[in-house]
């Protein structure tokens, strides 16, 4: 298979894979009145959405990269400039996320996000 083609391919398999979650969600969401759903089926979709992301995720990570990617030399100068970037990014988007988490928690602790 072109190496152009197996990012699609990966695609539609977590399609494939969402499709049945998708309506057994409707199905479920269609039978209870809004807001009272029952919690067994809540957890249950939340565990279908996310094992239908994780599980062709790490699949496709396990089996296909080495065979996408293929050897490849790399500059060790331009390396480290990317992971000091790198770094630099990720640092910058955990405090963001952290400080919104935060004020998530402060808001609902005074009872201002139901």
């Amino acid at each position: 298979m072109h190496p152009k083609y197996k990012i699609a391919v990966f695609l539609a398999i977590i399609v494939a894979l969402m499709a049945p979650y998708s309506l057994f969600a409707l199905y479920c969401y269609s039978k209870y009145p809004g807001g009272s759903y029952p919690d067994p089926i809540n957890y249950a979709n939340a565990i279908l959405f996310t094992a239908n992301l994780l599980v062709p995720a790490l699949v496709f990570k396990k089996f296909a990269v080495k065979d996408l990617l293929g050897d490849i030399t790399v500059d060790p100068a331009k390396m480290q400039r990317i992971s000091k970037r790198a770094k630099k990014r990720n640092l910058r988007l955990l405090i963001v996320l952290s400080s919104l988490f935060l004020y998530g928690a402060v808001l609902t602790i005074q009872g201002k996000v139901p």
